[in-house]
């Protein structure tokens, strides 16, 4: 008994010795592990509440040695790891490029209201509430639907860990307990592929909205698998943000906005083959989507930049941000500009995961890198970013970043400083606007005193347009008369040539007859010679015979009466040879008197055709005068013509001004109307512009009253 009880006794001493040591090592707990996170985190609620929205918890390296205090140590460092999540230092990178996740959801949430007609069930599946970008969207859609859709039912939101496999069973489950589903809503391009697979297994009248416009994507839209499809522009994404590294390095450029914002585009059957190339199978990027991409700036420093870009994976969506990256390759070629593409996939539980992006980080900031451009899917590559701008790397971001409450505390700050600046230039321009406002209503009134001068002049011009008018009608009647007398006298001139032209002909002709009369003389003369000669031959031979009729009648009367029939014959002969002298005397003087006479025929005859050569050189000086006048008649006709065609033309020019300068009456008085209602607009403009000075001045003491009370916040940058 005794030995029963010692062991009885023995065995409650160990059990009371173990309790003891339980509760010393509960006490061990509470006083230093959970009581350090409890006190920090109560410290750091504190902090925060009084404006230090930089505090940040400090992590504790004990372990915890109960396992009753183990699940109280979770809540609380879970506790320190959101505080700190809502307290981290923001990035310090350049600027995000990329759609805002909540601004998705939203044009999704209004498209599955219009596609359910206001009326409905549908159920959300996003890959894990650690990508932050999945989580708004998923928010932006549910909070808009239940905020103005309440006939449209939320049959669940449910994380699907990024797998295909896991959505269809997710979507399989859902359908069991509601049959009724209209639409299931996939945040993600990865997984529709197995839902699709359900849905058309199964025949399910169930519609579906997904992201990324993705080849597997578009294939089920075209089917009818799909609804919609809502897009964001990879290319566009790493297009842009690889070539502010390199405008960043070059040029010093700086973004207006941290975050560059790309509005997301809603793909249906009706509209989706103008982004997509189906014989290439491919998103194409539209001609205003290339407009908008940004542009390099020349390369003056001649460095060879070196880019590296960190990738979470190269395929699907992210194969679009690939062409993106290959884009800027290409732009940046003649720069030589170097960019290294780093696939950091290693499997879908570890996608973008810290664990790997820091080591490529750090890698990068040690070989001295310009710059690099990632995707933050794990918040805990931050500090790393910030690392890396701290040694000198310019940095930005794409597709998804995750946000914290300092970091919109921050933005907010800056843009109350920015909207007190603006304030105060807003204010200044007013005030100049103000100034040009009373120097337009000066300016208006002089014009409108220049239009009523102008409109005098008008009229003054009108009425001389008017006289000029009637002055080439009269000119115009002229001319016409003018013609016809230019006609007449070009008959005429006609007439007079071919007049002359016979008087030439029949000048000619007289010539060439009073050339032969000539001729015809001159032989005459020649003839009448040799008669000359024969009568002085008569002559010698009648006074030979005289002679010869006298030594005869000697002879004869030496005879005696044997010569008196001899001295008879001598003395005929003797009388006939006198004859024959007398005739050859005559002949002489008539052919003197011929030859005379001929001489001065001749005379005549020379005379003559010296005067016809003279007359048809004067009838060929008349017909070169003809010809001219001709000419000139006919170049006085062009030339009236071309009078006749440019007082025309000033008729209808006169006329056109005419109607100008009435259209030029009637626009001055339209100018004086609406100057007139300029004034009155000016005058109103003038009293917006003291509403409006009022208010900027109303902004700016607002800003400043923010300014001031977020200065009570106590922001400490880390180094």
């Amino acid at each position: 008994m005794f030995l029963f009880l010692s062991g009885f006794s023995v065995f409650f001493l160990f059990i009371f010795i173990k309790e003891l040591l339980w509760v010393k090592a509960i006490k061990k707990d509470l006083s230093d592990v959970l009581h350090t996170l409890s006190r920090r985190l109560g410290r750091a609620i504190s902090s925060f509440g009084a404006g230090d929205i930089g505090f940040h918890i400090s992590r504790v390296l004990d372990q915890v040695s109960v396992a009753e205090t183990t699940a109280v140590a979770e809540l609380l460092l879970t506790g320190t790891n959101d505080f700190n999540s809502i307290t981290d230092n923001p990035s310090q990178r350049l600027c995000f490029i990329g759609a805002s996740g909540y601004q998705e959801g939203l044009v999704a949430g209004q498209n599955i209201a219009r596609l359910l007609n206001g009326k409905g069930s549908f159920v959300c599946f996003f890959p894990d509430y650690n990508q932050t970008n999945h989580v708004l969207r998923m928010k932006g859609c549910v909070d808009f639907l239940a905020e103005n859709f309440p006939a449209i039912k939320c049959c669940g939101v449910f994380e699907a860990k990024g797998s295909p496999e896991f959505s269809a069973e997710l979507l399989r489950k859902t359908v069991a307990k509601n049959p009724d589903l209209s639409l299931v809503y996939i945040t993600d391009g990865h997984t529709p592929s197995e839902v699709g697979n359900v849905i058309r297994s199964q025949k399910l009248n169930i519609k579906m909205v997904v992201y990324d416009g993705v080849s597997s994507n578009i294939q089920m839209l075209k089917e009818g698998i799909v609804t919609a499809v809502i897009e964001q522009s990879p290319y566009s994404q790493t297009f842009d943000a690889v070539m502010h590294l390199y405008n960043a390095c070059e040029a010093g450029w700086r973004p207006m906005s941290s975050k560059m914002y790309m509005e997301p585009l809603y793909l249906d059957i009706s509209n989706y083959k103008y982004y997509w190339d189906e014989a290439k199978d491919i998103r194409i990027l539209r001609d205003e989507e290339i407009y908008k991409l940004a542009k390099p700036e020349p390369n003056r420093s001649k460095k060879q930049y070196r880019f590296a870009v960190l990738m979470p994976q190269l395929t699907g969506f992210f194969a679009g941000l690939l062409a993106g990256i290959e884009g800027a390759q290409e732009a940046l070629k003649r720069f030589n500009v170097s960019i290294e593409v780093i696939d950091l996939y290693h499997n879908q539980e570890e996608f973008g995961s810290a664990k790997y992006y820091v080591p490529e980080i750090q890698r990068l900031i040690r070989e001295g890198y310009d710059g690099f451009s990632t995707s933050v899917i794990d918040a805990n590559i931050i500090p790393t970013i910030n690392e890396a701008v701290k040694a000198g790397l310019k940095v930005t971001t794409f597709s998804t970043e995750p946000s914290n409450f300092r970091e919109i505390i921050v933005n907010i700050m800056d843009n109350i400083k920015q909207l007190a600046s603006m304030s105060q230039e807003l204010a200044s321009a007013v005030e100049q606007s103000s100034r040009a406002n009373s120097q337009m209503s000066t300016a208006i009134k002089e014009i409108n005193e220049d239009i009523s001068q102008q409109k005098n002049k008008i009229d003054d011009n009108d009425t001389q347009l008017s006289k000029m008018n009637t002055m080439v009608t009269d000119v115009q009647s002229a001319l016409s008369g003018y013609v016809e007398l230019v006609e007449k006298i070009h008959l005429n001139s006609q007439d007079g040539d071919r007049a002359i032209d016979l008087t030439v002909t029949d000048a000619l002709s007289l010539k060439k007859t009073m050339e032969s009369i000539e001729s015809e003389l001159l032989s005459f003369n020649e003839k009448l010679a040799l008669v000359s000669k024969f009568a002085v031959t008569i002559e010698n031979f009648s006074e030979e015979t005289n002679v010869l009729a006298i030594n005869a009648s000697i002879q004869a009367a030496r005879a005696g009466n044997a010569g008196k029939t001899f001295s008879v014959v001598a003395g005929e002969i003797r009388s006939l040879a006198e004859k024959s002298r007398n005739t050859a005397e005559n002949i002489s003087s008539i052919v003197k008197d011929i030859t005379h006479s001929m001489k001065q025929i001749l005379g005549v005859t020379e005379k003559g055709s010296s005067e016809v050569l003279t007359n048809i050189e004067k009838a060929r000086l008349v017909q070169e005068a003809f010809s001219s006048i001709r000419k000139a008649l006919g170049d006085a006709e062009r030339s009236i013509e071309q009078i006749n065609s440019s007082v025309a033309g000033v008729a209808i020019h006169s006329s056109t001004v005419k109607d100008n300068m009435s259209s030029i009456d009637q626009m001055s008085k339209n100018s004086v109307n609406r100057l007139g209602e300029i004034s009155v607009s000016i005058n109103e403009l003038s009293l917006q512009s003291d509403y409006l000075a009022e208010t900027a001045n109303e902004l700016k003491a607002m800003a400043e009253e923010q300014s001031s009370s977020f200065s009570q916040l106590y922001i400490k940058q880390e180094n």
